[in-house]
């Protein structure tokens, strides 16, 4: 892209990124991710959920926090081929204030993520087990009433390797998702694309780990010119970060772009299973809408 208008350039990213993308969602299998679930008190934003249930049975879903504090959770029984509304502030309502929150949109707004493990893969001491069919699968959407507009959340299928095998599903904890098979992997080598535009009311960068990804990372910025500049990329958080680009240091003429991030800088930290899913959520007062963008993932490097 070359000296195009934001127009084209926001339309350009929302178009091309989504097409390019390797984050498998919306899947059957023994359960689902919801990697951003968020909450405010005063009416201004919320989560909500659908699950299908192609086999019938139980759903039990667990909230974690940014750093994987189990938070609350509870089950619900299905019937075959059955859907299931869900709603995250109907859910933490009356336990807001109890977990972390952010800045990231008004109204203190309550963070996390969702997991939902269908009943397939647990025995009768509520245990899970190594093997499922595969029965649920998910959709979720970033619901913002007083702008009459949502923004789309990726629902991540879990497969039975992707969940802890004897963990009991009524007390999952901050490693009860041992990997995320859908998602980028760090020990493989694979690059995320973190795409971003700034000149938008909100251009939030969101990204989900099955390890502890705190800490700050060197990577490479490019507008959308191709020019190139070295930044940080910070996270505070354990598992769940959402980064305003706004608050990335570069060029300020680098107002549309993407971060190039290069996950062997995560697998060098630690030797455990991973998988890391990110997209980008775009508001734009000029276009009257949100977007999402979910970030393309490069498996290795592109030969010479």
């Amino acid at each position: 892209m070359k000296k195009i208008t934001l127009a084209l350039a926001v339309s350009s990213v929302l178009g091309v990124s989504s097409a390019a993308h390797a984050l498998n969602a919306s899947e059957f299998a023994s359960g689902v991710l919801v990697p951003h679930a968020l909450w405010a008190e005063d009416g201004s934003t919320s989560t909500a959920i659908s699950l299908t249930d192609a086999c019938g049975g139980t759903v039990y879903w667990t909230f974690f926090d940014v750093d994987t504090k189990h938070v609350i959770d509870g089950e619900f029984d299905t019937s075959r081929n059955d859907w299931v509304a869900f709603s995250h502030g109907s859910t933490i309502g009356d336990v807001a204030g109890e977990f972390n929150s952010g800045p990231q949109f008004p109204g203190d707004p309550q963070l996390g993520y969702y997991v939902f493990v269908h009943s397939s893969i647990v025995n009768n001491d509520l245990i899970i087990g190594e093997s499922a069919a595969p029965c649920l699968a998910g959709n979720a959407f970033q619901v913002f009433p007083g702008q009459d507009d949502v923004a789309y959340i990726p629902a991540i299928p879990l497969h039975p390797r992707d969940l802890k095998f004897g963990a009991n599903v009524i007390d999952l904890g901050p490693d009860s998702v041992v990997r995320l098979h859908a998602g980028a992997q760090a020990n493989d080598g694979d690059i995320l694309y973190l795409n971003y535009v700034d000149d938008i009311e909100v251009s939030n960068i969101v990204i989900w780990s099955a390890q502890d990804v705190s800490g700050s990372y060197t990577v490479n910025i490019y507008d959308t010119d191709q020019n190139r500049a070295s930044t940080t990329l910070n996270l505070p958080n354990k598992e769940l970060n959402v980064v305003d680009s706004k608050t990335i240091n570069k060029p300020i003429d680098f107002a549309a772009g993407f971060i190039r991030w290069d996950l062997r800088t995560v697998a060098s930290r630690s030797g455990e299973e991973d998988g890391i899913a990110s997209f980008t959520v775009y508001y734009s007062e000029a276009f009257g809408a949100a977007q999402t963008v979910l970030n393309p993932i490069l498996h290795g490097e592109i030969p010479e």
